[in-house]
């Protein structure tokens, strides 16, 4: 749509006051160009209303002014699909909403590259300029001059997330409580990427299976999970006094097998698979650990509960030591099999907020999220990263060996438990919000890279060698001899040629394993072949012995079969004698 003025509509009780935006077609793109809506009215999105998830709206060169939102929000612009603002002559501006979002409110992604959104008013609430319940990227424009009856007079983001260039370009807002110009403050934003001491490791995730409370599944969060042989098993938990409902669903499927509601662990923080004993265990808000096992009805049987030395905040069972690990404070206690601690606990000094615990083959994987505001669990919080998660990988010294970053640019959530489908697939469990419906989801990301065995990095072999690559997501496998690539080197093959090796191989989800190994050239030999009585030169004499071996009139000794063994086939016999004799000429 292109140079139209939209002015002085009125919807009384419904929304979108100059137009309202609404497709069922897939992945609709709406453009709309040198237009004006100028004093019009709704309840929500008093200018524009965008009621298509799907829908990909740009505005460019457009001017919103003089809207309202009656009852409700966005007085100039109400976007529950994308939305991208563009044009230096685009201008939002002098909307009213009655509660959030002067200038507009963008439920998904917002992306403000130029223009200007500037006089507008959220008069009960928060955002005078722009509400973000969303994403908003903000690389230009300006934003001044808005008011908001709560926080938020330049943007609220209590609810979303923000990336911005530059913030000087949000001024001269007002706000009747907090954040004139932004809130919350954006403070304390660490870049995590340039913390060496991090060890970062950006992270895929792919979705496995997602429920959308209050819909598939109860109203609730989940706040732990376990991964059996058949299941994945999770709690779904709402406050402490109600029932706390265990989810079993199969783990080849996602699909819901059964949902028991008639136990109360209060809150369930986390659970973990006794996989020897086939038990589950949950996490109570007490020193008390539940455990129980599924029968064949998807039913849980033989409850029973067991006393700790304390309450643990998130468990894992350890296979490998048939042993478990349980986070307290910031300390990880490593127990026997039996719940009962051993040795000194293990420092995790995060800030974050910790959320679940999985285990791997030597390595304790602590998932962690950034809220971006102040909890009972972290004192210290980055704007920058709410939302994004970390998940740290401790040896059982409490040495960190890498972290793994999932940022909110993938995923925005809150991550509460990870446990190993297999030796390369991590499942992770998030309350998140898809399309602004809440869901309890899993993901899947191979965490694990390719695996090289018959090679260690750094050796040196005198003979050939064989490697080979575990990795079910294999993607590529490079072999460089003297930094030249091997042409045509697939995985089994036999390497046997002298040089200086380098074999990598990486995954589908990007890990990466590289080994470096030399083949040496062979050592000359010791002895001159056909010199049978080591006397350094080749003469009748060696012709003399191999024929009275021949005949059985003197057998050789061991060394001296060896060096008269011209041919390599481990015995002596006339090819040996004319090769001797040919060699005795030579010489």
């Amino acid at each position: 749509m292109s140079n139209v003025i939209l002015q002085n509509n009125y919807k009384k009780d419904g929304n979108g006051g100059g137009i309202y935006i609404h497709t069922e077609a897939t992945n609709p793109i709406v453009e709309i160009n040198d237009t004006t809506f100028q004093s019009n009215e709704a309840n929500f999105g008093g200018g524009i209303f965008i009621g298509s998830k799907t829908c990909e709206t740009k505005l460019e060169n457009v001017k919103v002014f003089n809207n309202k939102s009656l009852t409700k929000s966005g007085g100039g612009i109400y976007a529950y699909g994308n939305i991208t603002i563009l044009g230096e002559n685009t201008e939002i501006s002098n909307n009213i909403a009655k509660t959030y979002g002067g200038g507009m409110i963008t439920k998904n992604q917002c992306t403000l590259s130029s223009g200007i959104i500037s006089n507008n008013v959220a008069e009960k609430n928060a955002g005078g300029g722009i509400r973000v319940d969303g994403k908003i990227t903000i690389t230009g424009g300006e934003i001044t001059g808005n008011l908001a009856g709560t926080t938020g007079g330049g943007i609220d983001y209590t609810e979303g997330i923000i990336y911005c260039d530059n913030f000087s370009i949000i001024h001269d807002n007002t706000a009747s409580n907090e954040g004139n110009d932004l809130y919350p403050p954006y403070e304390n934003c660490v870049d995590w990427t340039q913390d060496e001491s991090l060890k970062l490791k950006k992270t895929n995730v792919e979705l496995f299976k997602s429920f959308k409370r209050g819909i598939d599944i109860d109203n609730r969060a989940t706040q732990g999970m376990a991964v059996t042989d058949k299941y994945i098993v999770f709690v779904l938990w709402k406050t402490n006094e109600d029932e706390t409902m265990i989810a079993i669903s199969d783990k080849k499927t996602g699909e819901i097998l059964n949902i028991i509601d008639d136990y109360c662990f209060k809150h369930a923080n986390d659970m973990t698979w006794d996989s020897k004993r086939n038990e589950i265990y949950v996490l109570t808000s007490s020193n008390k650990i539940a455990k129980f096992k599924i029968d064949n009805s998807n039913n849980i049987t033989d409850l029973t509960y067991v006393d700790c030395a304390r309450a643990y905040t998130t468990i894992a069972y350890l296979s490998d030591i048939d042993g478990f690990a349980g986070k307290s404070g910031k300390k990880i206690y490593i127990m026997d099999n039996e719940l009962h601690e051993k040795n000194e606990p293990l420092n995790t000094p995060t800030n974050l907020t910790s959320q679940g615990m999985g285990y791997h083959k030597g390595i304790i994987y602590l998932c962690c999220t950034e809220f971006g505001t102040i909890n009972n669990y972290q004192t210290i919080f980055n704007n920058k990263e709410k939302l994004s998660n970390l998940i740290y990988k401790y040896d059982l010294n409490g040495t960190l060996v890498e972290t793994l970053y999932i940022p909110n640019t993938i995923l925005a959530g809150e991550i509460e438990s990870c446990a190993f489908e297999n030796d390369d697939t991590l499942i992770m469990s998030y309350n998140v919000k898809i399309d602004e419906q809440n869901t309890v989801s899993f993901y899947k990301s191979d965490v694990i890279p390719p695996r090289i065995s018959k090679v260690t990095d750094g050796q040196i072999y005198e003979e050939a060698v064989k490697p080979e690559i575990v990795d079910k997501n294999l993607k590529t496998v490079v072999l460089r001899k003297n930094e030249e690539n091997v042409v045509n080197y697939t995985v089994g093959d036999s390497i046997e040629e002298p040089g200086n090796y380098t074999l990598s191989a990486e995954d589908k989800m990007g890990n990466k394993t590289e080994m470096s190994f030399t083949i040496k050239e062979p050592d000359p030999p010791a002895f001159i072949l056909g010199d049978v009585n080591n006397d350094k030169i080749i003469s009748p004499t060696d012709i003399m012995m191999i024929k009275r071996h021949i005949v059985e009139i003197k057998i050789l000794t061991d060394d001296e079969l060896i060096r008269g063994d011209t041919n390599k086939d481990n015995k002596i016999t006339g090819t040996d004698l004319i090769n001797v004799k040919r060699l005795s000429v030579d010489l």
